[in-house]
């Protein structure tokens, strides 16, 4: 009986371990990079707020496309890769492992139709786009991770002991889509506003399988048993709602704009199932069919807000610089009535992306993002055909702490360069973000952050 009891809790530890690695998958998507598309914009560093002058405006500022004078279709295409390398958990100072997070996608990352006309003086340009807003193609992998737990039976007074390696690997797939409808129009000289109803849908699925092998055995005596077990999990998880995105573009003086964009909050429909199955294999007792375990449910994601506001200077027509300050209220993301385990009685409210309870320890907490961006363009005029060259910077805080309690903050840097030529511009950017920071799975050892992107833009006015 005691053994049953022991393997029991065994079993139990390792669907949590299940758990755990489906809220990790989820939290190292970089979701504080929500931002809008294009290869010229991003090449600027995503420092576009107060530029938003082509068909990739309502992504950042639906307040610009009163700038646009002709029908133009645009096309985007995004190469991501990235990877995060944390460590285990850890007993005092002994390391146990590495936990790789890595993913590589190649997607339709944006696609849009303007078509601006005018009614008497006063024109109207309205929009209907396509946003591949969050990417979840991410494989995770634990590797080769130690494993111990003691806990003494004071009816026997004995000291139980388990001793293994754990490891796992998530492939997931899909990612969060918007559809939008886009409106704006030039109020009068120099002031431009505009809005964006922003469908949204779809989400990710994915597969996950873990194992543990390890021995069971009483301090002072030795083994007693042996267990290796072998656990998939496979997940989904699909949203669908609707917000708005409300923004202005101010030219007070010539050469200078001002721009401010705000996301409306909302909250979102979410449909999701996890299904986790294994099976149990010993060399001291009868292999063993572990059931099979579902939780599925509909709840909702409480989407936070987000605002920003722009600068851009133009000197010159062939030069522009760019300064923008994007805020997200993260701490506001909350996913609520989350059943996480194999039964209702155990469904909480959480953080999203964090997946940590909100009622959970102080440094847990999911917190606001914060992005600073610059950037410059220079345009080189060669006959009738102009070749843009850019560059970019920015900061970019994460939405969860460090062991310190401290605010985590990534640096990026972009370039890119293009070529227009009559109706047609072709873009391209490539954006490389990094940072290091101590993990709170483990504050011994540096966990790193490395991600670059590339998106390739085309352009048509007609």
């Amino acid at each position: 009986m005691k053994f049953k009891t022991a393997l029991f809790l065994v079993i139990i530890v390792i669907v949590s371990l299940c758990h755990l690695g489906f809220a990790q998958s989820v939290s190292r998507t970089n979701f504080s990079g929500v931002v809008g598309s294009g290869a010229r914009a991003l090449g600027m560093g995503g420092a576009f707020i107060a530029v938003a002058d082509d068909a990739t405006a309502a992504s950042w500022n639906p307040g610009g496309l009163g700038q646009l004078e002709r029908p133009e279709f645009s096309f985007v295409l995004r190469n991501q890769s990235y990877s995060n390398m944390f460590p285990a958990r850890s007993g005092g100072n002994e390391f146990l492992g590495t936990q790789d997070y890595s993913g590589t996608s190649f997607t339709f990352d944006f696609a849009s139709f303007t078509f601006p006309f005018r009614i008497g003086d006063f024109k109207i340009v309205p929009q209907i786009s396509y946003q591949r807003a969050v990417s979840f193609d991410i494989t995770n992998k634990a590797n080769s991770i130690l494993f111990s737990n003691t806990s003494y039976d004071a009816a026997t007074r004995l000291t139980y002991y388990f001793k293994g390696r754990f490891k796992y690997e998530d492939v997931f797939s899909g990612g969060f889509d918007t559809v939008s409808f886009c409106l704006g129009s030039k109020i009068m000289s120099g002031i431009n506003f505009g809005f964006s109803i922003n469908i949204w849908m779809n989400g990710y699925s994915g597969t996950a399988y873990q194992h543990l092998a390890g021995s069971k055995g009483i301090e002072g005596i030795g083994e007693i048993s042996t267990i290796d077990i072998g656990y998939t999990t496979e997940h989904s998880f699909d949203i669908s709602g609707v917000n708005m995105i409300l923004g202005a573009l101010i030219e007070p003086f010539d050469g200078v704009k001002i721009g401010i964009v705000y996301k409306s909050a909302f909250d979102a429909e979410v449909e999701y199932d996890n299904l986790a199955k294994g099976q149990v294999f010993g060399s001291k007792f009868t292999p063993q069919t572990i059931e099979d375990r579902e939780f599925t449910g509909s709840t909702t994601l409480e989407w936070p807000m987000t605002f920003g506001a722009g600068l851009s200077i133009q000197p010159e027509d062939q030069l522009t610089f760019s300064f923008d300050y994007t805020r997200t209220m993260w701490s506001d993301a909350i996913l609520k009535n989350f059943n996480n385990a194999a039964t209702e009685e155990y469904a909480i409210d959480v953080y999203f992306p964090t997946m940590k309870g909100v009622n959970s320890e102080e440094y847990l907490q999911q917190i606001d993002t914060e992005q600073f961006r610059f950037g410059f363009e220079y345009i080189y005029l060669a006959n009738d055909i102009l070749i843009p060259f850019r560059f970019g910077i920015f900061t970019d805080s994460q939405y969860f702490k460090d062991a310190s309690n401290d605010k985590i903050v990534f640096l990026g840097i972009t370039g890119g360069l293009g070529i227009k030529a009559g109706p047609v511009a072709f873009d391209v950017a490539l954006l490389y973000e990094s940072g290091d920071y101590l993990d709170n799975n483990n504050a011994y050892s540096t966990s790193s952050f490395e991600e670059i992107r590339i998106y390739v833009s085309t352009i048509i006015s007609f």
